[in-house]
């Protein structure tokens, strides 16, 4: 009487199909790019009015420099050019206040308050990072 050695994967006949759900790509989370940039947009819907003219200002220099070969969709973009849009920003929103271009007084007032502080050069660069990567990822599920 001859025996015959089995493989351990063929001993269980289910054990492949659980191994392959296993090791298979997940598609759990991910997210279409419409419902991605409603979420976005929601939450944005939440930032503090100051916080939100400072994001208008991004996006309107963002929108200048989206088209493709970009400085924002290099692989690896300069740090000194990001920061240079950054201080641009910056010298945009305070010559809007000290011109009055403010819609209201109350915005201006708001906007007075973040620029006055030490730390609104790093808050414009975190926001400008944010919004370079957001862009980029969009673009990256699109292509």
């Amino acid at each position: 009487m001859e025996r015959k050695i089995m493989p351990f994967y063929l001993t269980y006949p289910d054990i492949m199909d659980k191994a392959e759900a296993i090791f298979r790509p997940a598609k759990i989370g991910r997210i279409d790019n419409r419902q991605y940039e409603k979420d976005v947009e929601y939450f944005r819907q939440m930032y503090p009015q100051g916080a939100k003219q400072i994001q208008k200002e991004i996006e309107k220099a963002l929108a200048i420099l989206d088209y493709d070969g970009s400085v924002i969709y290099d692989e690896y973009p300069e740090r000194l050019r990001i920061d240079k849009m950054a201080k641009d920003i910056l010298e945009t929103i305070r010559s809007k206040v000290w011109d009055g271009e403010c819609v209201t007084e109350q915005e201006a007032m708001q906007l007075q308050k973040l620029i006055g502080c030490e730390q609104i050069q790093d808050y414009v660069l975190l926001v400008l990072l944010q919004e370079i990567l957001l862009r980029r990822q969009l673009k990256n599920r699109v292509n």
